[in-house]
């Protein structure tokens, strides 16, 4: 029986405690073999892994459709990097203008799919405003930022024409003003995307507000004032060549969730719609024509907007005597009967002091004078607004020159009305 012998003889061999630590031979056979077996089997699945094509994470934004991508629910909104530099001035802080490298440019141009993903098909439900040239949604991108759309209605000019708008603002960056995103100009869509600016419009919380106590307090109301003279002066003293509104007023007004002012609607305003109807008189007197709209019509604007914020009135409103009154009229008759106080708005919880509520009554009636050339311009506003000199360190100096800058006299302020009340 050869074979079997040979057999025991193998398997006496493979039993048999070698000179290593006194381990079997087949033992020792085994382990090496069993390590390369595992080795080349992990090899294999990393080559198969690496070979296997990468899904997309987001997708074709071209194969989804309005109907079967419902709108996303809205991230928490997260801080942006990447801000164009500019030179400040005017009474502008270093930290008012967003710094960074190089210019900033729009961060793509979007597809008309793309826009409707982001708004759900352009739905109702989406609808900030309407108006008569132009639509505003509030849409999420695919990337998870909230942005606004607004679709200009009835745009006739040629595509490059409305690049060259945008090109306009591309490098405008402020922390009072709306930051454009990018737009879309395809086939007869002219739509521009903004930034999402939380809390809505301060027409909204000045006049649409149903609590009888506003949570715009005094303090609050005054920083929106000061920020929104910020944005203005480096849209007239910080660009090259300046941008002028043309259109300020309470609903171009912006504010966070901080209560912070962002002007939007700037440097577009002359390229679409007819500004010059004045509409409920917020442009200054001389503006009946796109020729007369330079930066002293915006300081008549905001002398406006300083009225509303602080009486809570809009440009016309109703008196106690059911009769429609302009705002500008009423004010200047209540400081010529010396009734100051009495223009305060009624929801404050708070009551503004009376050298204070004279100061920005005399700053307002100052940037509504007929007169343009004697309108302050916005540089000189935000030094009136901000009366405190921070260079100062000589104790005694800073307390003359506090004195002397907040001894507001009511001669002043009636000087002032009878100014503005002249044709």
């Amino acid at each position: 029986m050869p074979s079997l012998t040979s057999s025991s003889s193998i398997l006496h061999k493979l039993s048999t405690p070698t000179p290593f630590f006194g381990i079997k031979l087949w033992i020792l056979i085994l382990i090496p073999t069993s390590l390369i077996i595992s080795l080349f089997t992990l090899l294999l699945l990393i080559a198969l892994s690496c070979s296997r094509p990468k899904k997309p994470r987001n997708g074709n934004p071209r194969a989804s459709s309005p109907s079967m991508n419902p709108m996303p629910r809205l991230p928490r909104e997260r801080p942006e990097l990447g801000r164009c530099g500019s030179r400040t001035s005017g009474g502008l802080m270093d930290g008012d203008v967003e710094s960074g490298g190089g210019c900033w440019r729009p961060r793509q141009r979007f597809t008309v799919e793309e826009l409707e993903v982001a708004t759900g098909g352009f739905a109702c439900g989406n609808v900030i405003s309407c108006g008569e040239r132009s639509v505003v949604y509030r849409g999420v991108l695919l990337d998870r930022t909230r942005v606004v759309i607004k679709r200009l209605l009835c745009y006739r000019d040629k595509v490059e024409d409305f690049i060259k708008l945008v090109e306009g603002v591309r490098c405008i960056r402020h922390r009072n003003l709306v930051k454009l995103v990018g737009f879309c100009a395809e086939g007869i869509y002219r739509v521009l995307v903004y930034e999402y600016v939380d809390n809505g419009t301060l027409k909204h919380w000045l006049h649409d507000c149903p609590s009888h106590t506003s949570p715009l307090t005094w303090r609050i109301r005054m920083n929106i004032i000061l920020g929104v003279a910020k944005g203005l002066a480096f849209l007239h003293e910080d660009t090259e060549p300046l941008v002028v509104h043309q259109n300020l007023s309470s609903r171009k007004i912006l504010l966070d969730r901080h209560w912070n002012p962002k002007i939007t609607d700037f440097g577009i305003t002359k390229n679409h719609g007819s500004v010059w109807k004045n509409h409920n008189n917020v442009l200054a007197p001389q503006s009946a024509c796109p020729e007369n709209l330079d930066e002293k019509s915006d300081v008549y604007s905001f002398g406006i907007l300083i009225m509303e914020i602080i009486s809570g009135n809009a440009i016309t409103f109703n008196t106690a005597f059911e009769t429609e009154e302009c705002l500008i009229d009423w004010i200047k008759i209540m400081v010529e009967h010396k009734k100051v106080e009495e223009l305060v708005d009624a929801k404050l919880t708070e009551t503004p002091s009376p050298v204070e509520m004279k100061r920005i009554i005399l700053i307002a009636l100052r940037c509504v004078d007929p007169d343009a050339n004697d309108r302050p311009k916005m540089g000189e506003v935000i030094h009136m607004l901000e009366p405190r000199d921070l260079l100062l360190s000589d104790e005694r100096v800073l307390k003359k020159q506090t004195s002397r800058r907040s001894s507001v006299k009511e001669e002043d302020i009636l000087q002032a009305a009878a100014s503005s009340r002249k044709n």
